[in-house]
């Protein structure tokens, strides 16, 4: 059977749940297209009092999955009340959005203060449920976290080895164009009239509605790839290296606003800049719409990244690693590598956790 429409949110099942060839598989875009589709029926012809906003409609998807959720934990059908859990946190994603979009309260005393706080509150939530969604899809998807996993060590060994080189001794030749100072002295000008056009593009990029550009290039749907999909697809990855960008330029423009009066060298500036470029990068490839140059081309580089690196020098995974096989490598006693150190492995830590709930929730082995 498939549900034309679920509110199941006042339902007690006195019984087993059987959903045997019951349709109910949704991804994320889909059940956003299935609330709006809800909302717009629900909707129309009523007046603007009459009418029950997408937020609330969200609320009763969720509602309806949670009773579902609960009626197989009842069960002890573990496994497929995780995927009816995941549902769950979809709707609330989707209604975090929509209280988001809604107009803040003029503060008049302090309950209109505490419900502002509280849109900023959600705000983050949403971006934390939409975090877990792409890291692992809310701990379902096993292969997707690994991957992930797989993408953060490569990221950092490619960042470890390209400051590595940027301080070599055997380019002895070279070090005097690339020494770190040096190197800002000569081209300062130049990198904050670039800092400053991705600042306004980024503005820019915020600012102007997307809403027509998206629906151009929604050519997802289709089963063939084809040129237009390849473009777009490769247009969404260059967004989220923009916006990788963007993030790391604006903190370095106010550093170079605020440094002077705090009296921060030039060394802050350059580990300000490496290790938010860093988590923003990850990030940013994470969140990435991109399916085929984003994850697929991007993922295949990783995997190699990540096996020439176990093979020929384990220690990058991992500093910890090196101490333990006690090679020890001055490169990590620079400060930006000991900033990018700590923030490699609270990802690192937080990638992990994941992995192993996910692989716990999944197994059909109890825990």
């Amino acid at each position: 059977s498939t549900f034309k429409g679920l509110d199941f949110s006042q339902a007690i099942f006195n019984e087993n749940l059987n959903i045997v060839n019951t349709k109910l598989n949704f991804t994320f875009s889909n059940l956003e297209e299935k609330i709006e589709q809800e909302y717009e029926e629900f909707n129309k012809n009523k007046k603007e009092e009459d009418q029950k906003s997408l937020d609330k409609f969200a609320n009763d998807f969720r509602d309806s999955f949670r009773t579902f959720k609960s009626a197989l934990i009842k069960d002890n059908n573990a496994l497929d009340a995780s995927n009816f859990h995941k549902y769950e946190l979809y709707c609330k994603e989707i209604e975090l959005k929509q209280n988001w979009d809604k107009k803040g309260e003029n503060v008049k005393n302090t309950t209109d203060l505490e419900k502002n706080v509280s849109r900023i509150r959600d705000f983050m939530d949403f971006l934390l449920l939409g975090f877990y969604r792409k890291l692992c899809d809310h701990h379902t998807d096993f292969l997707k976290v690994f991957n992930n996993l797989i993408l953060l060590i490569a990221l950092y060994a490619l960042f470890v080895f390209g400051f590595t080189w940027l301080h070599d001794d055997k380019l002895e030749d070279t070090r005097a164009i690339l020494t770190l100072f040096g190197f800002f002295d000569k081209f300062r000008l130049y990198f904050d009239i670039i800092s400053t056009i991705f600042v306004v593009f980024g503005c820019g990029f915020f600012v102007c509605k997307l809403d027509s550009y998206e629906k151009k290039n929604n050519v997802s749907k289709k089963q063939n790839i084809n040129f237009i999909y390849i473009i777009g697809d490769f247009l969404n990855l260059i967004k989220s290296l923009l916006f990788a960008s963007f993030i790391p330029c604006v903190f370095y423009g106010l550093f170079s606003l605020f440094g002077f009066f705090l009296n921060l060298g030039k060394d802050f500036g350059y580990s300000l800049l490496i290790n938010t470029l860093f988590v923003s990068l990850y990030i940013c490839l994470v969140y990435t719409k991109s399916l085929f140059f984003g994850r697929y081309v991007v993922l295949i580089f990783s995997y190699i990244v990540f096996i020439i690196m176990l093979i020929k020098q384990p220690n990058v995974i991992h500093p910890l690693i090196g101490k333990i096989a006690n090679e020890s490598d001055k490169f990590f006693n620079y400060p930006s590598l000991i900033v990018l150190n700590i923030l490699y492995t609270i990802l690192l830590a937080l990638v992990l956790f994941s992995l192993q709930k996910t692989a716990r929730k999944n197994s059909i082995v109890p825990s």
